[in-house]
């Protein structure tokens, strides 16, 4: 049973929807207000964040004029190998040559200079007699190409002066 007069009832009903008006109005409030400290937390953090990204990217683009200079460095040092590279690719190898040479040229004949022109050694010696001689033509003409055994090398008959040129590899 209800004593209330309806104006009461009236009135306490108002009250109520006031009530839940007001309540919903305060979490609405706060829902915002802490929506709001946190976006701003939020960018705080972020703002902090990108000034230490953006000092970071300072220090490395600082260091980046330096790292291209020895980049550069790197670059004229590799094309400075690689020309040395051909060069010395197209040079031939001496000591082989001169080892060759000397397990080639018989116990009775000697060098007195050499001389190598474009991948052709030249060679003036000197043989005891023509057999040395003959022997120091053909050790030579086996081991190595385009031998070339001047025919003046025959006109002596001891303490002969040879000229001798062939072709390297």
């Amino acid at each position: 049973m209800n004593l209330l007069s309806p104006q009461q009832k009236e009135k306490i009903a108002r009250e109520k929807r006031w009530k839940s008006v007001f309540v919903f109005l305060f979490f609405v409030f706060v829902f915002f207000a802490a929506s709001s400290a946190s976006l701003y937390f939020i960018y705080d953090f972020g703002v902090e964040l990108l000034k230490a990204e953006k000092e970071i990217i300072k220090a490395e683009k600082e260091k980046i004029p330096d790292f291209m200079e020895k980049e550069e460095m790197v670059e004229e040092f590799n094309a400075i190998a690689s020309r040395l590279d051909s060069f010395y690719g197209n040079l031939t190898d001496i000591s082989g040559v001169l080892e060759e040479i000397h397990k080639t040229l018989p116990e009775e004949s000697s060098i007195n200079s050499f001389r190598l022109e474009n991948n052709r050694v030249v060679l003036h010696g000197q043989a005891s007699d023509w057999y040395s001689l003959n022997e120091t033509e053909e050790s030579f003409r086996e081991n190595f190409s385009e031998v070339d055994f001047s025919p003046e090398n025959w006109t002596e008959t001891e303490n002969i002066n040879f000229l001798l040129s062939f072709k390297v590899e």
